[in-house]
């Protein structure tokens, strides 16, 4: 909302009489320009938004003066901090519509680059998993040749789908992948759509995150039929074994972007529009959650399942040493776009 009332309404007065593209463009960009703020596309995809077009290309050259007062509106809670996300309520992540509000997380780009990260162990584990099914499946056979009655038994396993080294371990028709701090559900429902044979777990604490999940979901009718989405503490692994109704050790993935974000760092007006929930991870370091989260990761995994954990970028080393510690191994740091560090990649063994 605007701090001063009174002021934001004078300024939506003081529109100008044309109402035309090119002096309300005018009138907005110096809004901008008074809040030190670069517009960028933002202006295109306000004006798009009052006027209910797709987008600006095809959206009304000059606007109705209800329309042009609830796009100067935007513009003022715009450059006062307010998200975006929040004034169309929407997102986008990996080529996916949102739902997006008050009370909810709003995605970043970097998630995607975790989602990618993921995306790329995920099949790195199953390409491993399928040449170990194969060396596993030559032994066999080489011991089935040198005594075919020694390994009747064995064979017979094989033909029923019984044998525990193949079934159980290195074939997954339909791997179980999981989201845990899902917020919006932004990550469960990109790993299902890269996954289409996968079932994606996801766990969200906060109420109002899982209402606007609840609503993208709905939108993505397909997808979610292979999510489930529960309300549930992530760092509490007996709730999410029995919430979810799955064993430990089923997993190929676990994929979080946690709450992480060092107490007081947030000065951001924008920033501090997400819920305080979604943002700190407890402690000075902010590292209370994605600690406890990783024993949790460490025993849904199946053995040379992966996690992938987004964190801030002064919390790598130590996350890598605290993996270590739950027992991962080959835990290292992976950098965003920007060269930071920002993910942590760490297998079970």
């Amino acid at each position: 909302m605007i701090a001063d009332e009174e002021l934001g309404r004078a300024r939506v007065d003081s529109l100008p009489e044309s109402l035309s593209q090119r002096e309300l463009l005018g009138w907005a960009r110096a809004r901008y320009q008074e809040a030190a703020k670069e517009p960028g596309r933002e202006l295109f995809e306000l004006w798009a938004f009052v006027t209910g077009a797709d987008d600006f290309l095809y959206a009304p050259a000059t606007l109705t003066r209800p329309q042009a007062e609830r796009f100067a509106q935007l513009v003022l809670e715009r450059v006062q901090g307010v998200p975006l996300q929040h004034l169309l309520g929407k997102m986008w992540f990996y080529g996916l519509e949102l739902s997006a509000g008050p009370g909810c997380f709003v995605v970043r780009p970097e998630t995607e680059l975790l989602v990618q990260l993921a995306q790329r162990e995920l099949e790195k584990g199953s390409a491993r998993r399928e040449e170990l099914s194969d060396e596993a499946s030559g032994s066999m056979t080489d011991s089935l040749t040198d005594s075919a009655s020694s390994s009747a038994p064995l064979l017979a396993d094989l033909c029923s789908g019984t044998a525990p080294l193949l079934a159980d371990h290195y074939t997954a028709p339909t791997p179980l992948l999981a989201d845990l701090c899902s917020g919006s559900g932004a990550i469960a429902l990109a790993l299902a759509q890269l996954n289409p044979t996968a079932r994606v777990y996801a766990a969200e604490l906060s109420p109002e995150a899982a209402a606007y999940a609840r609503r993208n979901l709905d939108a993505h009718a397909a997808l979610a039929s292979r999510i489930s989405y529960r309300l549930a503490d992530a760092t509490d692994l007996s709730a999410l074994l029995s919430t979810w109704e799955v064993e430990p050790g089923s997993f190929a993935l676990v994929a979080t972007n946690p709450p992480y974000v060092p107490a007081g760092q947030v000065t951001q007006a924008e920033a501090l529009a997400d819920p305080a929930l979604a943002l700190y991870g407890g402690g000075e370091d902010g590292l209370e959650i994605p600690t406890r989260l990783l024993p949790v990761a460490y025993e849904l995994l199946a053995p040379g399942g992966c996690l992938v954990m987004e964190h801030d970028d002064s919390q790598g080393l130590e996350l890598v040493r605290r993996a270590i510690q739950a027992g991962f191994v080959s835990a290292r740091t992976e950098q965003d776009l920007a060269g930071k560090d920002r993910f942590l990649l760490a297998r079970k063994p």
